[in-house]
């Protein structure tokens, strides 16, 4: 059914939407945005459905794959099916291998490979594929750093870090021959301390910024003995079945929060041709809170393309 759907396309539909790593909070929000649009068709990858969040059940241009990317013949059984495809979004990365290391930037090649492979070849009206990366594009997270220096300034031709082994780069090396990198920041610099009031209003909840960040906390050490708080909070409330583990990379927001000092990435590549909107990020992140608690209690969402062919 799901390859003579994609071998025949609506009428009407003038692009067709990839997005892997559709459970994420990108990723999520980038569906939401589409599915809302005339003539747009929307197929959202991950792993795993039970993390997946409602996007809209009443609309029948998204699809979802279940679909373990690191299966080469899984990976394509399921996605050579997506003949349709237009655009492609990657917005997913494994975090089961220590990041900086040879073993992650081979599990992200992998996946990206084994997706690539499976729908270039076929999706013959491909266009654009978006690779999203971030600051750690510029800089190695794991330290030691100099912390005398205040904040940083990074554009598309700075050099790559040489320390570590930073997967981005192995992604972006297999797409640099078709397409430029650009950096796309949200509106102007901000710090997570800005960011925590700004979800403290949200909530209700009073945050002094002197005391957002402590060096004692651990987020990865303070969480570890939750996971049956956190089921019993999920069973109260009627949320989606969620396991500790699967709500953020811990491990990655401590060494984040230990960054001394700001990266600081310039628009000026963007700017030249014309890219000149900017999206302030409190608002933004204020914007979803709504949508994502009135989504944490949605019902079950039924996979179009899960399981073997």
């Amino acid at each position: 059914m799901a390859a003579e759907e994609t071998k025949n396309p609506e009428v009407g539909i003038e692009h067709v939407v990839a997005i892997f790593g559709v459970t994420g909070l990108v990723g999520k929000v980038l569906a939401r945005e589409l599915v809302t649009k005339p003539k747009w068709k929307v197929y959202g990858i991950a792993r795993k459905l039970e993390i997946m969040l409602p996007i809209d059940q009443c609309s029948s241009n998204f699809h979802f794959i279940q679909c373990d990317l690191l299966n080469p013949s899984e990976t394509k059984d399921w996605l050579s099916l997506l003949q349709d495809v237009t655009l492609v979004f990657w917005l997913t990365w494994p975090s089961q291998c220590q990041l900086d290391s040879i073993e992650c930037c081979e599990q992200n090649k992998t996946m990206m490979s084994n997706a690539l492979d499976s729908i270039v070849l076929k999706a013959k009206a491909l266009q654009h594929v978006s690779l999203q990366t971030g600051m750690k594009h510029y800089v190695s997270l794991q330290g030691p750093f100099d912390d005398e220096v205040e904040a940083r300034y990074y554009n598309e031709d700075c050099p790559r870090v040489d320390k570590g082994c930073n997967f981005y780069y192995v992604l972006e090396d297999l797409i640099k021959e078709g397409w430029p990198s650009y950096n796309a920041i949200n509106g102007p610099s901000f710090t997570w301390k800005e960011i925590w009031t700004a979800l403290g209003e949200k909530f209700g909840v009073e945050v002094i910024q002197e005391s957002a960040f402590s060096e004692e906390f651990w987020y990865s050490k303070s969480l570890a003995d939750k996971q049956e708080g956190w089921k019993e909070i999920v069973a109260e409330k009627g949320l989606v079945q969620t396991e500790m583990e699967n709500l953020a990379n811990w491990e990655f927001l401590d060494v984040l929060f230990r960054c001394p000092f700001k990266l600081l990435g310039t628009q000026n590549k963007v700017d030249r041709l014309r890219f000149t909107v900017r999206v302030f990020l409190s608002p933004i992140f204020t914007h979803l809170v709504p949508s994502l608690t009135l989504t944490a209690k949605g019902a079950e969402i039924e996979p179009i393309i899960s399981g073997k062919p």
